[in-house]
């Protein structure tokens, strides 16, 4: 199941949290009760998708808060992860970059996370085997959530959206 930012997830510790877009994988989506589908499910994403700032992303101080900022959205992939999040992107959309926020296998590190510049796709790895998410189409100059529009509408009318159907379908 795919989300956009309209939906928010109860998280096992409480908290609230609305990523721009998330995926849960269909048989925890199906294991819900129906009332717990309705409003804010007791679960934590999969995946979550979150996008900075476009006044971050555009090269001002990495440093700008807020709830769009770069460190309260670091600290929102952290939480993620601390509630059993498998795989986070963090989208620096302007500068074609993407933070990969992963569980760290060692109790003393428990997140992992790696910045890529130039950044041309993402993969699931081996948390979501065979998601592949390209989010560079050199004909159009497009990078996902470079537009005011919301990262869901992003990924709706991008190129590359159908690899994510189609692992969505095989991996229902």
């Amino acid at each position: 199941m795919v989300f956009d930012s309209s939906g928010g997830f109860r998280l096992p510790d409480g908290s609230v949290l609305s990523p721009d877009a998330a995926v849960v994988r269909l048989e925890r989506w199906q294991a819900l009760t129906p009332e717990h589908r309705r409003g804010f499910p007791p679960l934590c994403p999969d995946l979550v998708v979150e996008l900075v700032s476009p006044s971050v992303a555009a090269g001002f101080s990495e440093e700008v808060e807020g709830p769009r900022g770069c460190e309260a959205l670091r600290r929102k992939m952290a939480a993620y992860l601390a509630n059993g999040a498998q795989l986070g992107w963090l989208l620096f959309p302007e500068q074609q970059a993407v933070e990969i926020w992963q569980p760290g296998a060692d109790p003393a590190a428990p997140v992992v996370m790696e910045r890529i510049e130039a950044a041309e796709a993402l993969e699931g790895g081996e948390h979501l085997p065979g998601l592949g998410l390209p989010l560079w189409s050199p004909a159009t100059s497009f990078f996902i959530g470079s537009s005011s529009t919301t990262l869901a509408e992003a990924l709706l009318v991008f190129e590359g959206m159908a690899d994510l159907r189609t692992w969505l379908a095989a991996n229902a």
